[in-house]
């Protein structure tokens, strides 16, 4: 079970706040590793092939809009990176803290690493009909031509997961129940995201399998970093740094004499808040 302990930007919670449990950052890891080579293995390849389905075509009108441009938009970037970077700023602004920004990045940093994966192993997208390995062709077929892992499920995991955590550690007095509900709509996001990827047709079941498993070492690292308070110290590095450029002493909050930058007295006094 992880924790993410309180630090000087989560001041006044009366409690740590538990998430879901989770396996370990090397068994996830493991996990993957042991799953991409049952994957790439002829028995994989079978496996995806038996159990590809495409129910939801472009034939049923309105019931294939509304998986398309509702369900599955709910993982995408458009939807749940967008929502992340709100929710990110909304606190930064709100609790005067850089922190939440920091968490924002690393959770697409890692996101974006998913993609660095898909560009190396190149497996072939459902559209080319068979699960080839290092074929999927960025440069000959597009983005969309490279299918592991999948990118729908891995921003189901991390980068909701990630708004979860804000909520929790920078929202209203965050208590048992409401934390619940809150890890329920989360898990139903997930559920959602595979089903509506699966009944489509627009991804491997290995593909999805293998997004949630990036997905859920993505979050975990990042609550690792959250609970070292690794995070929260660069913010202060950062605030540190601009304090100084901004003529002001960031141990004591006086004016230092030394030329100033043409900062607005509002930001200086911004930076010097949640110290």
């Amino acid at each position: 079970m992880h924790e993410v302990h309180q630090d000087q930007a989560t001041a006044g919670r009366p409690i740590p706040i538990r998430f879901p449990a989770m396996p370990s950052p090397e068994i996830l890891f493991l996990l993957f590793v042991l799953g991409t080579a049952l994957a790439i293995s002829p028995v994989g390849r079978e496996i995806d092939s038996f159990f590809h389905l495409r129910v939801i075509t472009r034939a049923d009108g309105p019931v294939y809009w509304f998986f398309d441009e509702v369900l599955d938009r709910l993982s995408s970037q458009r939807i749940a990176g967008t929502t992340l970077v709100l929710t990110g700023g909304w606190f930064a602004v709100r609790r005067r803290t850089l922190t939440p920004l920091l968490i924002v990045g690393v959770a697409e940093a890692m996101f974006a690493a998913t993609g660095v994966v898909k560009i190396v192993l190149g497996k072939s997208a459902t559209r080319f009909q068979t699960p080839d390995w290092w074929d999927g062709g960025l440069l000959e077929h597009g983005k969309f031509s490279m299918a592991y892992p999948s990118g729908h499920a891995t921003e189901s995991v991390l980068l909701w997961g990630t708004v979860l955590v804000l909520l929790s550690l920078y929202g209203p007095v965050a208590t048992r129940r409401r934390l619940a509900v809150g890890a329920l709509v989360w898990r139903l996001i997930i559920v959602n995201t595979v089903t509506v990827s699966w009944l489509m047709g627009r991804h491997w079941v290995s593909d999805l399998a293998a997004g949630l498993v990036v997905g859920a070492l993505g979050l975990v690292l990042l609550v690792g970093l959250i609970e070292r308070g690794v995070l929260h110290r660069l913010d202060q590095t950062v605030r540190d740094g601009l304090l100084m450029m901004t003529n002001v002493d960031p141990d004591t909050g006086r004016t230092i004499s030394r030329p100033a930058l043409p900062y607005p007295e509002s930001y200086r006094t911004w930076l010097r808040s949640d110290r």
